[in-house]
Formats: C-alpha cells, structure tokens, sequence
C-alpha cells in the first residue's frame, strides 16, 4: 500500500510502514495532493492501490495506524 504523512513522518510510524511493507511518502501541509487528500500536518493518509483515499488518520499512533491498515484489508 501507499500512504502519505502530512509534515516530517515520525520515525515510529517509518519504522512500522517498513515492518508492514507500506511505502510511507512525506507531503507538505500546503502541498496540492494534501489538500486534495484532505489531509492535515501530522495527519496519514492512506490510499488504495486504484488510487482511491482509503482512510486519512490524524495524528495516528503506530497502533492506530496498524489497526487501520488491518482493517482495509
């Protein structure tokens, strides 16, 4: 999966995207596809493979961030 962090990604959450195989890219809070997205600093969004938003998270923990990607799936 994709997933985009509004601002600088915090490094828990890199370190999850890479033990779950999800490619974490950074966004800049007033970056066109951040605002598209409808995505705030500190805020993840996630995107379906047919480039759909699956689920934009605020400020999400690692667990939080878990929990969502298991439930897309």
């Amino acid at each position: 999966g994709v997933a985009f962090f509004v601002g600088t990604p915090r490094s828990d959450l890199q370190m999850l995207a890479r033990a779950v195989g999800l490619s974490l890219h950074s966004l800049a809070a007033d970056a066109s596809l951040a605002r598209h997205l409808g995505a705030k600093d500190g805020s993840v969004a996630l995107v379906r493979p047919d480039a759909y938003l699956a689920a934009c998270l605020p400020m999400p923990t690692p667990d939080q961030l878990q929990q969502a990607l298991e439930t897309l799936q």
